[in-house]
């Protein structure tokens, strides 16, 4: 069966290749002249319905040399199709399905094999991580991304993970070492990476400085405020109580006699006004005299 298919000539040949005959080349050097014309046609208003009937023709002889190109096409695909639909189909599918199945038992076996590697691998991984003393929790290997192959040596499996414990080791020792070491932590054990985890707690601790400065100093704002609106009110009460009169004072202002008193008052017209308006709002009783 071997050797028969590898001379496959004795199956599949072809006894006649097609034979296409055209005088196409002559024609081609027939109509030369007239194409030369059509690409040195002016276009121009007058002659645009010329334009658009030679056009027309020239689309006719296209058409006409494409319907014999594709009768020609069809002639030649018409055997290879026929020969495609027969006994081919049916023995390709069967050789087929054949490997298919080949293929699932080979993935079983592979699957298998592949699984046992694994599982040496993570006896070793699961030794080293106690030789480190590192938790389970954080050095779970299947946060490792080990991808186990049936290519790969169990030596540079173990090398694999021995460098990635080693990097947990490494990274929890410096982060035992920095002050916020716990929220440092948190984070590490979301992302395995120690400079993001540091990165993300410092952004976090600089955007609470900065929401507690912020909030400081709005607090320090609205005492500032409450304190001048304090001022602002006791001084009115003060102006008040300086400016309302008591009842013994207006009892006393009422039983005072009046008295008479004369000035020669030297000022601009705008003071003078001002006087004047001084003394109507506060009662007073004058006389214009003349000057």
């Amino acid at each position: 069966m071997e050797e028969s298919l590898v001379k496959a000539t004795e199956y599949i040949s072809v006894k006649q290749l097609p034979i296409i005959e055209d005088t196409l080349a002559e024609l081609h050097r027939q109509i030369q002249s007239d194409l030369d014309s059509v690409r040195n046609l002016a276009t121009t208003e007058e002659n645009y319905k010329e334009l658009k009937k030679v056009r027309a023709d020239w689309n006719k002889k296209i058409d006409i040399l494409e319907k014999l190109r594709k009768k020609v096409k069809a002639e030649i695909e018409a055997p290879y199709k026929q020969f495609e639909r027969g006994p081919y189909a049916e023995l390709i599918t069967e050789m087929r399905d054949a490997v298919g199945q080949l293929d699932d038992g080979i993935k079983e076996v592979e699957d298998v094999l592949r699984a046992e590697k694994q599982t040496k691998l993570f006896e070793f991984y699961d030794q080293y991580r106690q030789v480190l003393g590192l938790d389970a929790s954080i050095a779970d290997p299947k946060r490792s991304g080990i991808k186990v192959g049936l290519s790969d040596t169990m030596k540079s499996l173990k090398e694999q993970a021995k460098a990635y414990l080693e990097r947990i080791d490494s990274d929890l020792k410096m982060i035992d070492t920095l002050e916020n070491r716990d929220e440092v932590l948190v984070e590490y054990r979301i992302s395995l990476n120690a400079t993001d985890a540091v990165r993300i707690v410092n952004e976090r601790h600089k955007a609470t400085e900065e929401l507690r400065k912020r909030r400081e100093a709005e607090e320090e704002a609205k005492k500032l405020r409450e304190e001048q609106v304090a001022e602002i009110e006791d001084a009115i009460k003060e102006a008040e109580t300086l400016s309302a009169p008591t009842v013994e004072a207006v009892i006393e202002e009422e039983n005072e006699p009046i008295m008479f008193v004369a000035f020669k008052v030297y000022g601009t017209i705008g003071k003078l006004k001002e006087l004047k308006a001084f003394l109507v709002d506060n009662g007073y009783q004058f006389e214009n005299m003349e000057v």
